[in-house]
């Protein structure tokens, strides 16, 4: 099929039953030269196709279209991968966490034509020929070849960690049985005090991570960041819940879990080496910093 059949295949799912005609009345059609440049990027989607993708005509016929028009013309065979790709795409780009968590689910639970259907929809909505995609770096290709530097961490601790501090002191206390441990006398408890530096040396690893990826990536809120967050959250999460002797138990047992995640919805676990086990095991404390997880004691959870 030429790029011209099919973009007019695809737009005429949107343009037949919505009503949508040309300049001069008749029928809507892309010519090759226009057809060409929309496959490839380099011209936008008409607004009249755009407007016309929310026609209620729209929404209750293209599944049916694409059960009858498109899936019969597909390899069966690469089927399964085409959903795999698409739904990459779809990862990789600056949809909402709604519109990728319903894509998700609909590759998972529903049909391959709703699953297309409801994917070229959603592209139209978007500018064709400046993609939205996170893959656009400021920075020199090869620099995501490079490890992070490993960052100093600072003698004293800085008021934004102090609610991981406090919480890992409250693991030491339990294991003490006392109330008085704190940042400034950590020192008098050696296995502590050696836990306490390998816990803020991976915080630290994070941060930089988090540097990192805002200078790398054009994201003005920290959507990589967020998105590798947002991984560890749900990779830790039922571990973290579980029934635990101890607050330490909880934490060795959620900092396990955590370097096990891909953390493959975050693109830059793809695109970069930046992402190991220390950065991993410090987005946890990160969770308690955001108060996504309150702390490791029972009372916490």
């Amino acid at each position: 099929m030429s790029d011209c059949e099919l973009i007019n295949l695809l737009f005429g799912f949107v343009t037949t039953p919505a009503g949508v005609v040309n300049q001069n009345g008749g029928p809507f059609y892309i010519d090759s030269g226009n057809a060409s440049k929309i496959k490839n990027g380099k011209m936008d989607i008409q607004r009249t196709i755009r407007k016309a993708r929310e026609d209620c005509r729209v929404l209750s016929t293209i599944e049916d279209s694409f059960a009858k028009m498109v899936l019969p013309s597909l390899n069966s065979s690469k089927i399964e991968q085409l959903q795999c790709n698409v739904l990459s795409l779809i990862r990789d780009s600056a949809c909402s966490s709604d519109m990728k968590g319903k894509m998700a689910d609909l590759a998972e639970n529903g049909t391959v034509a709703k699953f297309l259907a409801d994917a070229f929809l959603e592209s139209l909505a978007w500018a064709n020929s400046a993609p939205q995609s996170v893959s656009k770096r400021k920075t020199e290709p090869s620099r995501k070849d490079r490890p992070l530097r490993r960052p100093s961490v600072p003698p004293d601790i800085a008021p934004q960690e102090m609610p991981y501090v406090d919480a890992l002191m409250r693991v030491y206390e339990e294991i003490e049985g006392t109330h008085s441990i704190g940042p400034s006398n950590i020192d008098a408890y050696p296995n502590h005090q050696k836990h306490f530096k390998r816990q803020r040396s991976d915080y630290y690893a994070a941060e930089e991570l988090r540097r990192g990826l805002r200078d790398a990536y054009e994201e003005p809120d920290d959507d990589q960041f967020r998105a590798l967050e947002d991984e560890v959250y749900d990779g830790v999460i039922d571990t973290y819940e579980c029934e635990y002797g101890s607050g330490m138990d909880r934490l060795r047992h959620t900092l396990k879990q955590s370097v096990q995640i891909s953390a493959d919805k975050c693109f830059a676990t793809r695109d970069t080496f930046w992402i190991g086990n220390s950065e991993k095991k410090g987005m946890c404390h990160i969770l308690v910093n955001d108060e996504k997880i309150r702390g490791w004691l029972d009372g916490d959870v």
